[in-house]
């Protein structure tokens, strides 16, 4: 057993992981005096004894090193999660991919679905079979709100048998893919997940429960913030986690002012844009809001290393405008790109319609094909006449609780090649009408237009064109040039800032000569 563990820890200075299951073995010596003394080998040391010979008859003796830097779950997207109960089951997120499943019955008749620890574990070990290979070289750090699951993976050792099977499976799998995994326990926060049920489906001559007002102010404070800005706060956590990891600072909230002070001077070595160090302070800042926390990043040192950083490295937007030549230019590119005469008709029309109405691109696209949101440009929101364009745009970045705002567009009687009223009417009358589908802007299949291919397909149009520096053209180039374009022309900047929905001088930052 000595010969065996000494071969044992010598791998294990470079299969990290399989340390835990040296723990057993080492335990088996403990009170012998003698080498000859015989070991009762146990069930769970032939378990782990089985888990050594199964990786290493594939294992070639080499193994890279892992990131430096500890990832969180969130920031990878990579969430798991479970509940029990005979009719319950777990659920597996993996950016934009997921996997679910049902307790097995035969689990219920043997009590594991009482073992809270069991059944928090299982989700992460069918995750990590299941992409492990993506996630390959890499360290995870798990947030888990159950604090035997964050013992045990830590550990990776459990006094369950049904729990070390789960570990031993999982440890395995991390062996093949060299990834590193430990949790961090989070405590439940006051605002649970909303639920998709809705108090007005309960009868409403009755009082709603107290589930129901929980359910109630986690949806109404989940709405409070758009998407994008959960997301963004939940990085600028992860973010913070990683850099406590890494120089082991305590991780106490509120954070004090000497950890926050030393995290934006990392940020600032690390080349983080003086706008991500500051978006990441808000979240933070918003983390202490929600906690009813003393807010330290309003700290008179923070305010200030925020300043110097701007200071020091100021920002400028080289997005270049579309002009009227330039928007002519590309859109009579089309036809060569595209890979049908409606596909070219399309982006001809959300090309125009970007310009003359200024539209911002989550304006009227989808983030992705299967994005199910009414809130790019739907079919309903326009109406064409012979002379003349309305376009109603429902929600918007100035305009979150979705006011709408009411856009009229007259026919461009300069050009009629890039005219908004008569491209559009052209694109209606070849848009197919695919049952359940309703965006403005979509493919002959009933696919939405998404904001990847709005900019590959600009990307493809300027470099036919051989236009220079096609770097600056961007998607954003539509509403820089229409601002421009408009200021030239002499509208005045009151007209302009209603015109592009501006809630703020910003619009100044758009209007350019242009190059």
């Amino acid at each position: 057993m000595q010969s065996l563990l000494g071969s044992l820890n010598f791998a294990c200075r470079v299969v990290v992981p399989g340390r835990a299951f040296c723990r057993r073995l080492i335990d088996s010596t403990i009170g012998l005096n003698k080498p000859h003394y015989r070991i009762r080998i146990t069930s769970n040391i032939k378990a782990d004894l089985l888990m050594w010979k199964s990786f290493l008859k594939n294992f070639n003796g080499l193994t890279l090193m892992p990131d430096r830097l500890w990832t969180s779950n969130e920031a990878l997207e990579f969430y798991t999660d479970s509940a029990g109960g005979s009719t319950l089951g777990f659920g597996i997120y993996f950016k934009g991919r997921w996997a679910h499943g049902l307790w097995p019955r035969t689990w219920h008749k043997r009590g594991l679905l009482s073992n809270i620890t069991f059944l928090e574990l299982f989700p992460v070990m069918v995750a990590i079979i299941l992409w492990g290979s993506e996630l390959r070289n890499k360290k995870v750090l798990f947030h888990i709100d159950n604090e035997g699951a964050v013992h045990i993976i830590n550990k990776k050792s459990s006094k369950s048998s049904d729990v070390m099977v789960l570990v031993r499976r999982l440890v395995l799998e991390t062996l093949h893919h060299n990834i590193l995994i430990k949790a961090d326990h989070v405590p439940v926060v006051p605002f649970p997940e909303p639920s998709t049920k809705c108090i007005s489906d309960t009868n409403s001559n009755s009082e709603p429960s107290m589930d129901s007002i929980t359910e109630e102010s986690a949806r109404l404070f989940s709405d409070s913030l758009a998407g994008n800005t959960w997301k963004s706060y939940s990085r600028a956590r992860s973010v913070l986690d990683s850099f406590q990891l890494l120089y082991t600072l305590d991780k106490v909230w509120p954070v004090p002012v000497e950890q926050l002070v030393q995290f934006i001077a990392y940020l600032s070595l690390k080349h983080f844009s003086p706008a991500t160090v500051r978006l990441y302070i808000s979240g933070i800042s918003f983390s202490h809001k929600e906690r009813n926390l003393e807010d330290t990043t309003k700290n008179f040192v923070v305010s200030k290393m925020l300043e110097g950083l701007h200071r020091n490295h100021p920002q400028r937007d080289n997005r270049a405008p579309v002009t009227l030549p330039l928007l002519r230019q590309i859109t009579d590119a089309l036809p060569s790109i595209c890979s049908s005469t409606y596909e070219s008709l399309l982006f001809k029309s959300s090309f125009i319609l970007a310009f003359f109405a200024m539209l911002r691109v989550s304006e009227f696209t989808t983030k992705n094909k299967s994005d199910s949101s009414t809130e790019a440009l739907q079919l309903s929101d326009v109406v064409v006449s012979d002379c003349q364009l309305k376009i109603n745009i429902k929600k918007s970045k100035t305009d979150q609780r979705g006011y709408s705002t009411f856009i009229v567009i007259n026919k461009y009687r300069d050009n009629a090649n890039i005219c908004p009223v008569l491209t559009l009417k052209k694109y209606l009358a070849a848009r197919p009408a695919v049952s359940g589908c309703y965006h403005l802007f979509m493919h002959f299949d009933g696919s939405p237009l998404t904001r990847y291919q709005l900019s590959a397909m600009l990307r493809k149009s300027v470099n036919f064109c051989n236009i220079p520096n096609p770097n600056l053209l961007k998607s954003h180039s539509f509403r820089i040039g229409a601002a421009t374009e408009a200021s030239k022309r002499g509208i005045n900047d009151e007209t302009i800032k209603k015109w592009g929905r501006w809630s703020s001088g910003a619009f100044e930052r758009y209007i350019r000569i242009p190059w």
